[in-house]
């Protein structure tokens, strides 16, 4: 009897590695279908590496395929960014009520003190991915497995600004003090809040000329 050979493991950075570069070029302008060869050379990836990945990526909402066509990186626009917004604004307040006297409050500091204000900003987003993981509810886990991905590497090229960081900072660290102090209400003002502030910061990055300059301190290559 023949023994099935179990598949590597996929590193669990490399979905967001090929996301992270696939929407970059894509922000850079370059909106056409994805070449496989040139992109699995850039990234040191094997062809077949890299078609499980897209396949993946396309369950995650990174990708679309188009038959006899190939891969293109999902277009991004106000509404579609509105109508995610909305949603995650829905489901990320109920995961906030489901789970609000299971934060461990020491979990709490150590992000809290991962977020630092200021001149000299550090960010730490990992607050959203403990309220929905302790919300322990699987629809809500699985929207931001589904559209997750894509929407906070978005993020994280619209907000590379010091004052930017510095306020997504200060806002996690309102959220997490009115957690804290047991205030639902204040929790979930500050969450809404911090979530909806969201929309113009993207809505920014979908003007190619700005993300050209942010890129342009960013990019070594």
């Amino acid at each position: 009897k023949r023994i099935a050979t179990p598949r590597p493991a996929v590193p669990k950075e490399l979905d967001q590695v090929v996301a992270e570069y696939l929407i970059k070029q894509s922000l850079l302008g370059d909106l056409g279908y994805v070449r496989e060869e040139s992109t699995a050379r850039k990234l040191g990836l094997g062809r077949t590496t890299l078609r499980h990945t897209f396949s993946r990526l396309a369950g995650r909402g990174v990708l679309q395929h188009h038959p006899r066509k190939g891969w293109i990186v999902t277009p991004v626009n106000l509404q579609d960014l509105e109508e995610y917004i909305e949603i995650r604004e829905a489901l990320e307040i109920t995961a906030l009520k489901r789970s609000f006297h299971l934060l461990k409050q020491d979990v709490l500091m150590s992000i809290r003190n991962g977020n630092v204000p200021g001149s000299s900003p550090r960010l730490d987003n990992s607050l959203h991915q403990y309220i929905v993981a302790t919300s322990n509810n699987k629809y809500i886990a699985d929207f931001f497995e589904r559209y997750g991905l894509f929407f906070s590497i978005l993020m994280d090229h619209a907000a590379p600004e010091t004052q930017l960081v510095s306020e997504m900072a200060s806002q996690h660290n309102c959220i997490i003090e009115s957690i804290l102090a047991n205030d639902l209400e204040s929790a979930i003002t500050h969450l809404r809040d911090h979530i909806r502030s969201q929309i113009p910061i993207v809505t920014k990055l979908m003007q190619p000329k700005h993300f050209e300059d942010s890129n342009s301190t960013h990019d070594t290559d």
